[in-house]
């Protein structure tokens, strides 16, 4: 195992580890029936290991608008950025879930556009816009596939290839109403305490981080078996539901292992490898394994927060092994990142290299591999040597085989952490102190 602290290779059979995202799981939330006011908000974190996670009260009018018949058993609600890739991958799995499921699942989208990217901003107001033209999924799922030029799109020529009037759609976008209603969204997500695009709530129950469609349909069956356990009449069924908003409900992994997760083959913890890189002492109390992607836009957070425990605890206290798992149907330069980051490790600079990629996202995403020599050389590393590595079978194996161990233990998105046995979807600052804190005064 390539260990920069120990400076030497180390065998572990297994190691696991990590991790929670602490994002805004809410307690008693209280939505208005209709226009999107907001009455009585009041949003609580749960606890850092999921438990406190609870089902949030987001009642639907009687003439809801959305993807499928209303009510329905489940009700899905997306709040989304057009300009976003995960929000859009979310809208694919859901749309292809409510084709599956039919009348059982209702899909709401709700937009959440950055303050700060305009081009998100007029792409929601023409969603709204094309809804109120009947055209509203249809509109979206366009507007998604063309999420990559939108920052200099003509919407309303978008709108006449899919056979909506394209000058209507445009004035539209400029109306009282439509604006409105943007802001209404908005209102919600805020009042939510919203941050992560997408954010999706299944019957209330809140699910912030990017999972795979196996495991959403797992909730949302879950969800399903719930209502119907209500009774047949699904409008009072919901309102039975609305009245425990504030309980705590499994999250969504605790939700695919009580309903037949998904055939996995193998089992955890994942396996470490010999040539896999790491920091601190394999023996430490807190053991922590990372999937990530280097072009992932979450993964970023956590490595911020991983370099962060690096500084706070000893390298006895804590061991971190990282693994690579390139999404590269949305994020085509991932692979090439990561065996850079391996070649820049071959010269014992891995973790310089590996923060380095992810502080410079944008820079990786516009430029590519031009983006790399700049580093090399800040790094002082030898040229020649890494582009040998970066370009060897060796390398390109080493990225495929740590894709290979995260299909095989059912990962297939990132970022993702196992610790101490655990496998959880985010980081969490508390979960180490405690564990580190746990493991000193047992000495």
């Amino acid at each position: 195992m390539m260990n920069e602290h120990a400076d030497k290779q180390i065998s572990l059979g297994w190691v696991i580890a990590v991790i929670i995202l602490g994002t805004g799981l809410m307690s008693g939330l209280q939505l208005a029936n209709a226009g999107g006011e907001l009455s009585g908000v009041k949003a609580s974190a749960g606890n850092e290991e999921g438990e406190g996670t609870t089902r949030a009260r987001l009642p639907l009018a009687d003439d809801a608008q959305g993807e499928g018949q209303w009510p329905a058993k489940v009700a899905a609600v997306a709040y989304i950025d057009l300009h976003d890739e995960l929000s859009a991958r979310l809208l694919a799995d859901l749309r292809a879930l409510q084709a599956e499921l039919g009348d059982d699942l209702f899909v709401v989208t709700k937009h959440f556009p950055r303050s700060h990217d305009r081009a998100s901003q007029k792409a929601a107001l023409a969603a709204i816009a094309a809804a109120s033209l009947g055209a509203g999924p249809k509109f979206t799922a366009h507007l998604q596939r063309h999420r990559a030029t939108l920052s200099h799109a003509d919407l309303s020529a978008l709108a006449d290839e899919i056979g909506l009037d394209g000058d209507k759609l445009k004035a539209l976008m400029k109306a009282e109403e439509t604006t409105k209603m943007l802001a209404a969204h908005q209102a919600e997500a805020k009042a939510l305490g919203l941050e992560r695009r997408p954010s999706l709530f299944v019957n209330g129950v809140p699910v912030h981080q990017v999972v795979s469609r196996e495991a959403l349909k797992t909730l949302i069956l879950r969800e399903r078996t719930v209502i119907e356990a209500l009774g047949s009449d699904l409008k009072a069924a919901h309102q039975k539901l609305l009245a425990r908003a504030g309980e705590p409900v499994k999250t969504i992994e605790a939700g695919v292992k009580e309903i037949k997760e998904p055939p996995r083959e193998g089992s955890l913890p994942p396996t470490i490898a010999p040539e896999d890189f790491s920091w601190g002492d394999p023996n430490a109390p807190v053991q922590i394994v990372e999937f990530a992607d280097y072009q992932c836009p979450y993964c970023s957070k956590t490595a911020e927060m991983l370099a962060k425990i690096k500084k706070t605890y000893k390298p006895e206290e804590v061991y971190i092994v990282f693994k690579n798992l390139p999404l590269t149907y949305i994020h085509p330069s991932a692979p090439m990142a990561a065996r850079a980051a391996i070649a820049a490790g071959r010269q014992g600079k891995f973790w310089e290299f590996h923060n380095l990629l992810f502080q410079r996202q944008s820079e990786l995403k516009t430029l590519g591999k031009d983006a790399l020599w700049p580093w090399i050389r800040e790094l002082k590393l030898d040229e020649r040597k890494f582009i040998e590595d970066m370009t060897s079978r060796a390398t390109r194996a080493q990225v495929d085989a740590d894709a290979a161990e995260a299909r095989r233990i059912g990962i297939y998105t990132t970022p993702n952490f196992f610790i101490n046995g655990r496998h959880r979807p985010g980081l969490s600052m508390q979960v180490v102190q405690r564990m580190v804190e746990q493991a000193r005064k047992s000495k």
